[in-house]
């Protein structure tokens, strides 16, 4: 009994997942705080295809607050492989923006589109290029930390945009000595990136890790959402 509900539960699974859909919605849990003042925490999120597309923000805003006045932003307990589009419609606002061990593979300029930005962290994803441009769309930001990633190559301009950066960490990735000190003046860091992280000449990913083995399918395989859920629950 047990065993055929299992399988009848699959097969409801696999013969939804078989229908592309490239919206989503997006869950947040609102709250807000003193330090960090209207706050969005997209909890439980699972994107592992390039082309998602935020349609709506789910969830129930506190009292005479909207999407619109989020301030602070973070993806918790979340599989995102690829940034879904169109979070800037809803969180036009956002200051501090943190996704952190969520297997984030890659991030594009078009990624980031929050003019307000001030902090940006990645920390714990599987990140291999930090490509030119990147964050042209942030000229705020004052702190960015990547560390814990996979980066091998990064453009020697990529920080060339931000006048009020204070803080950068992107020590213990593939490309920098783990004695890399996240605490050293920003100019000393971007210097030890452009000596030790060679530019990629495409600004492309050829992403490929033993995480592979987890996901064993590509971004059009109609069960590879049900395999990222398992990885990520077991």
């Amino acid at each position: 009994m047990k065993v055929s509900f299992f399988l009848v539960f699959f097969v409801i699974l696999m013969g939804t997942s078989a229908t592309t859909n490239t919206s989503i919605a997006v869950p947040c849990i609102f709250e807000t705080t003193y330090s960090l003042g209207y706050s969005c925490f997209i909890l439980r999120l699972f994107v592992s295809s390039h082309d998602k597309t935020v349609s709506k923000i789910t969830g129930a805003n506190t009292r005479n607050n909207s999407t619109l006045d989020v301030r602070y932003l973070k993806v918790d307990e979340s599989v995102v492989l690829y940034l879904p589009s169109e979070l800037g419609k809803f969180f036009p606002k956002i200051e501090t923006f943190r996704i952190e061990h969520a297997k984030l593979r890659e991030i594009h300029q078009k990624d980031l589109p929050f003019e307000n930005l001030e902090r940006f962290y990645a920390e714990g994803n599987d990140i291999q290029v930090l490509e030119k441009d990147l964050f042209k769309l942030t000229p705020k930001l004052k702190s960015i930390s990547i560390k814990h990633n996979h980066l091998k190559h990064v453009d020697p301009n990529v920080f060339e945009h931000l006048s009020s950066l204070e803080f950068l960490s992107i020590t213990i990735n593939p490309c920098l000595p783990q004695s890399s000190i996240s605490f050293r003046h920003t100019e000393q860091v971007i210097e030890e990136v452009k000596e030790n992280c060679p530019p990629r000449d495409d600004g492309s990913s050829d992403w490929k890790s033993n995480d592979d083995e987890h996901f064993p399918c590509d971004d059009e395989d109609c069960g590879c959402g049900i395999f990222i859920f398992l990885n990520f629950i077991l």
